[in-house]
């Protein structure tokens, strides 16, 4: 007697039968997955904005984007001085007397690159020399704090990249700053009258300033900030050269 095999018939139920236990187990992990894929992309928009804010400090740079980018590519700057002393304690010895923050040849490096960066940005070439100045100004005083505090310790740290390595990640800051600061002129300076800029600038150079905790007093203080501010804005057409609101009177932030 041969045997049946399953009628055509019972086919498709044994077949639907089939997708609906599949999918029974395959329904709550597909959906765990989703939640789980949900969650992490609102985490990664949560983890963006977090990281536009440190960088940026407040909503207003919606309305100056590229000042902003000045403002914190100034502060990465002053954070790298902490490894510019380190590299050079390494090279030279480590005592306060052997380690020497000066260096001539590397200030006219900076004035000529500053020349450069202005021509090709269409900066003032004045307010280009007078922001690298002080610039340079802030980042020895940042060396100096921190040599004196190593030395004070004891304790000197092992520098994390050769001091050419650095000096190159400061050239690059560097010219990105007077590009964006270009960029802000022409694109945001221009069309606000000088009162409005001395009253939504100067908060959010403070605000990026305070996140680089720099040590040195010279590079925390309001009035560095006020010159260093003068300098940007004195670039604009016309210049806005006394931005500071008349309150502004203390020397540290």
């Amino acid at each position: 007697m041969m045997h049946e095999g399953p009628r055509a018939g019972n086919v498709p139920i044994i077949a639907e039968e089939g997708v609906h236990r599949a999918l029974s187990h395959v329904a709550p992990r597909l959906g765990l997955a989703l939640l789980f894929l949900s969650a992490c992309t609102l985490f990664a928009a949560m983890l963006r904005e977090s990281r536009d804010a440190i960088v940026s400090g407040t909503s207003e740079c919606v309305r100056y984007p590229f000042t902003c980018e000045v403002f914190s590519d100034v502060a990465q700057r002053v954070l790298l001085m902490r490894e510019v002393a380190a590299a050079k304690a390494t090279a030279r010895g480590r005592t306060l007397d052997q380690v020497c923050v000066y260096n001539s040849a590397q200030e006219l490096k900076i004035l000529a690159a500053a020349a450069g960066d202005a021509a090709l940005a269409s900066v003032s070439m004045a307010a280009a020399f007078t922001a690298a100045q002080l610039q340079a100004d802030c980042g020895k005083q940042e060396q100096a704090y921190w040599i004196s505090i190593w030395d004070a310790a004891g304790t000197w740290p092992e520098p994390k990249k050769p001091l050419n390595v650095v000096r190159d990640e400061i050239k690059r800051l560097t010219t990105n700053i007077t590009s964006s600061w270009g960029s802000a002129v022409k694109m945001e300076w221009q069309s606000v009258d000088c009162k409005t800029l001395s009253l939504e600038l100067p908060p959010l150079f403070g605000a990026a300033m305070t996140r680089t905790q720099a040590g040195s007093q010279y590079c925390r203080s309001a009035l560095y900030q006020k010159a260093l501010l003068t300098s940007f804005l004195s670039a604009r057409e016309p210049p806005c050269p006394h931005y500071s609101p008349e309150s502004a009177t203390s020397t540290t932030l």
